[in-house]
């Protein structure tokens, strides 16, 4: 908490005499208060002395680390009086004030980790737990991996494929939607339509609170700008990508591709009729350049017209147990057997 001086001096009303020492007890108390000025919870008490010679006190009272989002009404009273005393003004003995000793913490941002289509306005979200006084806005440090000289907005000045400190690209992020329970939503968006498969975004936050307390949790850049320098050579500083808030890989679509030279019917030679009442096994080599396993389907037609039913047959490509494709046959055509 943070160590609060508070001084004053209790006189009998009207007059000039002092009470004597030890006669009563002086107490510092808090209130918590909802931002309607209601009581929020019981009171605590806070700081408790006998009261000094001569009317004058003066307490050092270590506040809490954190008030409610209304604040804290601090009031010093007097407590114990002989009987027949009063503490006539002891609503006047107040102040509200605001103790915000814990910093905003990070609890999540999006998108982290997997693959993302690139796109000219990705969104970016920030979630932080701050119910005093929370930050209104923050700065977004973003990276996107790929050359400089490509496309203006790209990152990597020095060519090593690493994001340096002196290499991010810095944007605000403001008026956060506020949620229950101290949640504050950041949301904002960048530019990553510049990228292609497989290059990285990665990205952290600063900022502080009304009170400036430093955002704790925010993540790190990969890298220090150096020296030392970051790299996997001795002497280098090895990249923090465990350090930072959040990091994802561009996905691009591509066709699948047919090998036509690595399918076939086996036992058939090409261009030569099919034979009822024989065995075929197809054999079909089919890839999609982007690494996903995304291929779910396949169309075949033993004749010329894939509209034929008499001579279609479909595939459907799941995943076996072992997480290999598995490839399920099916034909409308009462001549075909699969």
């Amino acid at each position: 908490g943070t160590n609060l001086s508070i001084s004053g001096t209790f006189a009998f009303e009207g007059t000039s005499y002092l009470p004597l020492p030890g006669e009563f007890e002086i107490v510092v108390s808090g209130q918590n208060v909802t931002f309607d000025g209601d009581p929020d919870g019981p009171a605590i008490e806070l700081f408790r002395i006998g009261n000094p010679a001569f009317g004058d006190f003066e307490i050092l009272v270590q506040t809490p680390m954190e008030s409610s989002p209304g604040g804290m009404l601090v009031t010093v009273a007097a407590d114990l009086l002989p009987s027949g005393s009063v503490h006539m003004n002891r609503d006047f003995s107040n102040r509200l004030l605001i103790f915000d000793g814990n910093s905003p913490l990070v609890v999540s941002a999006t998108p982290n980790g997997g693959e993302r289509r690139a796109s000219p306005s990705q969104a970016i979200s920030v979630i932080i737990q701050d119910s005093v006084d929370p930050p209104i806005q923050i700065t977004l440090n973003y990276w996107l991996g790929c050359q400089a000289g490509e496309f203006s907005q790209c990152s990597d000045t020095n060519f090593n494929g690493l994001p340096e400190e002196n290499e991010y690209i810095q944007v605000p992020m403001t008026n956060p939607e506020t949620l229950s329970g101290g949640i504050n939503l950041f949301q904002g968006s960048i530019d990553d339509s510049v990228l292609t498969h497989r290059q990285k975004v990665t990205f952290y936050v600063t900022g502080q609170d009304g009170k400036g307390n430093e955002i704790a949790n925010g993540g790190l850049p990969v890298c220090p700008t150096g020296p030392p320098y970051c790299g996997y050579f001795a002497g280098e500083i090895e990249p923090r990508w465990n350090q930072t808030l959040a990091t994802y890989t561009i996905r691009e679509e591509f066709k699948p591709v047919l090998n036509v030279e690595e399918s076939t019917i086996i036992g058939h030679d090409d261009n030569q009729p099919l034979h009822p009442g024989l065995d075929y096994t197809i054999f079909l080599n089919m890839s999609d350049e982007n690494g996903w396993m995304d291929l779910d389907a396949v169309h075949i037609s033993l004749g010329e017209d894939l509209e034929d039913i008499s001579t279609t047959i479909y595939g459907n490509i799941s995943m076996n147990a072992d997480e290999e494709p598995l490839l399920i046959l099916s034909s409308e055509s009462t001549g075909l057997a699969v």
